[in-house]
């Protein structure tokens, strides 16, 4: 399958479907984002589980064009599948990239926590990291027109979000056993989000 510019290697003919082919499959990307470089890309499809990693990647929602505020993103629901899997980007003004995947295009949890079948915590810079639920907690994702929470914990969310989406915050510990994902004392000012659809 020749998708674009990145399929520069084919999988291996003898064992196509195995595990090895998400060394291999490389995303068709639809849509302009300016997050993500051709090789954050790359690494990133290099790294997602295997149900993820043979899909490609269309964008839904840009802040830059769809406007900053929550509002907008839960708007998202009416247009695509519950059932869509996302890929959810943040990017700092310290040049920090981080996010996180989901099996279910969720946005909007009716003032409750959900536990989506697949939720994933990613780093993307400074470094390449992708984190996984270590208990069974429920507290993986709120989502009103107020706030966004990925990954609760004692000392707070791994992502929280304002509805302006102007800035955040991110926490070290939670469900997810992740560091901060920011270098500053946890807040962050957003520079640009992006939301793609996997498929």
């Amino acid at each position: 399958r020749n998708n674009n510019k990145y399929d520069f290697q084919k999988p291996p003919e003898d064992q196509p479907f195995t595990n090895k082919r998400n060394q291999y499959y490389l995303p068709k990307v639809m849509g302009e984002g300016n997050i993500l470089t051709d090789w954050e890309i790359i690494h990133l499809w290099e790294v997602l589980p295997y149900e993820f990693a043979i899909l490609d990647m269309k964008l839904i929602f840009q802040g830059e064009k769809d406007g900053y505020n929550l509002k907008n993103i839960l708007q998202l629901e009416e247009v695509y599948s519950k059932h869509s899997n996302i890929l959810f980007l943040i990017e700092t003004y310290a040049d920090e990239k981080f996010g996180f995947v989901m099996n279910h295009l969720t946005m909007h949890t009716d003032n409750k926590y959900l536990r989506p079948g697949t939720s994933i915590l990613i780093s993307i810079k400074p470094e390449m990291k992708m984190y996984s639920p270590q208990n069974d907690s429920e507290e993986i994702i709120f989502i009103d027109t107020k706030t966004l929470i990925f990954g609760n914990g004692p000392n707070g969310p791994a992502i929280h979000l304002s509805d302006d989406l102007v800035e955040g915050d991110s926490y070290e510990g939670g469900c997810f056993n992740n560091p901060s994902l920011v270098k500053t004392k946890n807040h962050f000012k957003i520079k640009k989000i992006e939301i793609f659809k996997i498929s």
